[in-house]
């Protein structure tokens, strides 16, 4: 019965709003859902709402750091390889 009483606090909302939300489209949306990623509920014959606190727990999961992600990358001495001797034809040779 726990269960039911925090579903009905829960909040249900449309993919486009779940979508106008992550700035994405409602497929994208939709293959969430079908990852997991999204908790859903149908409604209806073909209606899907989605948890509101799902849609919250996603994307507090998916939160980056910007300096980690961003953060110019410390380059490594690059060993140059020795040239390569290029192919020659014989009509080169003439």
């Amino acid at each position: 019965m726990a269960d039911l009483k925090d579903a009905q606090r829960d909040k249900y909302v449309t993919m486009g709003v779940v979508a106008e939300i992550l700035s994405c489209t409602e497929r994208h949306v939709y293959d969430l859902v079908v990852e997991g990623s999204l908790t859903a509920i149908k409604v209806g014959s073909r209606a899907i709402r989605i948890s509101e606190r799902s849609v919250c727990e996603f994307i507090e999961k998916n939160k980056i750091n910007p300096e980690d992600f961003y953060a110019p990358e410390i380059e490594e001495k690059k060993t140059t390889a020795p040239p390569r001797p290029a192919a020659k034809s014989r009509w080169m040779q003439k």
